[in-house]
């Protein structure tokens, strides 16, 4: 059997949340804190914001094109890290995502969790200067 790397696992599991109902915002029954949960890491990372959730609904997701994450451990439990690509990502609820529009460059809280329900989230975001220059190949 071929296994996916962790990109290609990302990738499955965004094209699954796009849809499922299980990948919608994350609120407080998404387990603990990454700093406390037993194997949940969080990662910094760079992007430009492609479209976000139906302000109106909150459907959707945060669609992101993102820098590399070289460092990103997989379900297996080693460093498998994640190639630059674009994908949608599920945002936890105390996420403010007002004044962010599509074009914008940010930096994000990657939350991975293999073991919960809820296995990525983004868990907050902010703006980058206009003159930050990414790494999206």
């Amino acid at each position: 059997m071929r296994r996916l790397s962790i990109g290609g696992q990302l990738a499955g599991l965004g094209a699954a949340c796009v849809l499922s109902a299980a990948c919608a915002p994350v609120g407080d029954d998404a387990g603990a804190p990454a700093e406390s949960a037993a194997g949940a890491r969080t990662y910094q990372v760079r992007g430009v914001l492609q479209s976000l959730p139906n302000p109106a609904t909150g459907a959707g997701q945060l669609r992101i094109r993102h820098e590399a994450v070289p460092d990103l451990v997989g379900v297996s439990g080693e460093v498998e890290g994640m190639a630059a690509m674009t994908m949608p990502f599920p945002v936890a609820a105390e996420v403010d995502l007002t004044g962010f529009a599509a074009g914008d460059l940010v930096l994000f809280d990657l939350r991975v969790d293999w073991e919960a329900a809820r296995p990525v989230a983004v868990t907050a975001i902010e703006k980058l200067p206009a003159e930050i220059v990414l790494e999206l190949d």
